[in-house]
């Protein structure tokens, strides 16, 4: 595909075979989250249904949909996949919504399609958030952990790791929570290594990319401990599960070779480096990444321009 000391260009990338994007990106040890929003919508729209009369039917499609993305991720060599499950919002609904929304990811996680995944990509499955000691969690907070054993025994062992996230509160209330739980088991205050061991204990070291879409906002579902001021983050103008391997294959490249590559301290700025600034600033002056259009129902995306 490439030298081994040169940066490949995109076409490059592109046409290369999927085990040579995974010998390129597996090494780096990435951590992604995966935004799962929309879940519903993206039935009813590739169904042509109006509403789900069919549960079970919604949960192979979700299922399918799910392992495809997740799939196409883990051979393209990324190791962690982060999904938010269920945050904030979700927990201040009725417990019947609750118990619902946490029946059907059992549902989802341990079907076939699921327990394929698992053993083809040799996954680990976990979950992780404050569910296990959030007020809000407690009307589902037996049915998690019982999940989160399951899924340990379903799949003890693997090179990747899948984590489904269950966020009652928010990730201050957690550390805190987590920090007061760890002092009083060491009797000494913790460092930021054995807090993030205590919210993630498999990993990752860190996120290193945030695949969303919708609204750009980040602070209900990164956590800050996974954060260090690092973390990339790409935004679709379409439903996450429709994302395609030429878009994954985009977004790894962008981070790899492209996020990167400048220097991090004060550059020495050459006559040709300021004549490129000045006419790159001119060209999109009147752009402003953040403005958006509200679609169907008022579903905000960002727009294009």
């Amino acid at each position: 595909m490439m030298a081994d000391s040169t940066r490949p260009t995109l076409d490059e990338w592109l046409s290369a075979t999927t085990e040579e994007i995974a010998s390129v990106v597996a090494p780096r040890h990435l951590g992604l989250m995966l935004s799962n929003d929309g879940t519903r919508r993206h039935y009813l729209i590739h169904t042509g249904k109006s509403q789900i009369d069919d549960f079970e039917d919604y949960t192979l499609h979700s299922a399918a949909s799910h392992v495809r993305v997740y799939e196409c991720l883990f051979r393209l060599g990324v190791e962690t996949i982060l999904s938010a499950m269920l945050y904030p919002p979700n927990f201040v609904r009725s417990p019947r919504y609750l118990r619902q929304a946490v029946d059907s990811c059992s549902r989802l996680f341990l079907t076939g399609a699921f327990q394929g995944l698992y053993e083809r990509c040799g996954v680990r499955a976990r979950l992780y958030g404050d569910y296990d000691l959030a007020p809000l969690a407690a009307p589902v907070r037996t049915d998690l952990i019982t999940l989160a054993e399951r899924l340990r025994e379903a799949t003890p062992e693997g090179d990747h790791l899948l984590l489904y996230g269950f966020t009652a509160g928010s990730f201050v209330e957690e550390m805190i929570a987590r920090t007061l739980a760890l002092k009083t088991a060491t009797k000494k205050a913790p460092n930021e290594e054995s807090l993030k061991r205590a919210c993630f204990p498999e990993g990752p070291e860190q996120l290193d990319i945030l695949i969303d879409g919708g609204w750009m906002r980040v602070g209900s579902i990164v956590p800050p401990v996974l954060d260090r001021g690092k973390t990339d983050l790409y935004y679709l103008n379409h439903l996450s599960l429709d994302l395609s391997e030429e878009t994954a294959r985009r977004i790894l490249y962008d981070h790899l070779f492209l996020r990167w590559a400048g220097p991090e301290d004060d550059a020495v700025y050459e006559e040709a480096d300021l004549a490129a600034l000045r006419a790159y600033y001119q060209s999109v002056k009147p752009r402003v990444s953040g403005l958006g259009e509200l679609v169907g129902p008022g579903v905000w995306y960002f727009s294009q321009g």
